[in-house]
């Protein structure tokens, strides 16, 4: 991968002008833009509260921007629909992007001392309906993170973790076990803060985790499955799921493993199959997004094939929408889970 970066980076070297020769030891975001030879004067990426990266760069007239659904070492697939994106804005005010009419991809080769390195190209739309713009030759060198480390949320202390679990510990021995649902609430705010403890402190000794054990949550179910889905072009499998029942719902929430914060979530009756049995369903990735209000053919559709006996199987598809009327495609989704 270093040896296809370095020649990406000769090559690029080889087609610009005098004028515009690249400072190697310099953090950059630099290309061609329809021909032009275009090279930020400021260059920086965020890790935003959701997993997914952004790089930023600026000249004295134009920005371009990238963004990535993790910040993992990998090919991201850019346009139709897809979470990852690439923007520019000229020197008109002209603002493209490959959206859901674009096309390209970014290629994230290197991340070492909290900076970024790689390539990309993309064809973005003038918003998502004009003239093309072709972005080729692109590479990023070092970008530096404004927030290294961040996964989304900040992380808290070890002794910050203790003092939660205390806390949380000493609210659950005081709570009245005859009144259920304060209780298990109490139960599961004490498990919680156990988990962040573990991940905060460790646990050399495994006393955490007898504790954690040990715990009478009765709603929320070890589950063994994955949900699955397709979102735009990024097969996601969320192969963390936990399962609460309570009031006659089943509360699916799916995590992933990898190193982002997508999840899921979605609610069905207990013991009713169908088609439309899912309330609630929101998935979170750049952004939240939930079924689209959309008629025909941009409706969302769900199909429940079983659900007793600890078992619930179905399917679900369709566009989803965020707050800010984004458009995201739902295919593939599929979920076999025993609880």
């Amino acid at each position: 991968m270093k040896k296809l970066f370095l020649l990406t980076l000769i090559a690029v070297l080889g087609v610009v002008s005098c004028s515009d020769e690249i400072e190697s030891n310099t953090p950059s975001i630099q290309g061609e833009a329809n021909g032009e030879f275009f090279r930020a004067r400021n260059s920086s990426a965020t890790i935003n509260q959701d997993g997914s990266v952004t790089m930023v760069g600026t000249s004295s007239e134009e920005t371009i921007s990238l963004t990535t659904a993790s910040i993992d070492l990998g090919t991201y697939a850019l346009g139709n629909g897809n979470i990852n994106e690439a923007t520019f804005e000229n020197v008109e005010g002209d603002f493209y992007t490959t959206g859901s009419t674009g096309f390209g991809q970014i290629e994230i080769t290197k991340v070492e001392a909290g900076k970024l390195s790689g390539e990309f190209y993309f064809d973005a739309r003038k918003d998502e309906t004009g003239d093309t713009l072709n972005f080729n030759k692109g590479f990023f060198f070092e970008v530096p993170l404004t927030n290294p480390g961040s996964g989304g949320e900040v992380a808290i202390t070890c002794q910050e973790a203790q003092t939660a679990t205390a806390q949380a510990s000493q609210a659950f021995a005081n709570g009245d076990p005859d009144n259920q649902e304060e209780y298990e609430t109490l139960c599961l705010a004490y498990k919680a803060a156990l988990d962040q403890q573990i991940e905060a402190c460790g646990d050399e000794s495994g006393d955490l985790q007898t504790a954690l054990d040990a715990l009478p949550c009765a709603n929320e179910n070890s589950v063994e499955g994955v949900i699955s889905v397709t979102a735009g072009t990024l097969e996601i499998d969320f192969d963390e799921v936990s399962i609460v029942t309570e009031d006659g719902l089943v509360k699916v929430t799916g995590e992933t493993s990898a190193q982002n914060d997508y999840n899921i979530y979605f609610e069905v009756a207990e013991n009713i199959t169908g088609d439309d049995m899912m309330q609630n369903f929101e998935i979170s990735l750049i952004s939240v997004y939930y079924p689209s209000t959309l008629p025909d053919p941009n409706d969302f559709n769900n199909n429940v094939s079983t659900n007793a006996a600890g078992t619930i199987i179905g399917t679900f598809s369709g566009l989803v929408q965020n707050d800010d009327g984004g458009d995201l495609s739902l295919t593939s989704g599929t979920f076999d889970l025993s609880y």
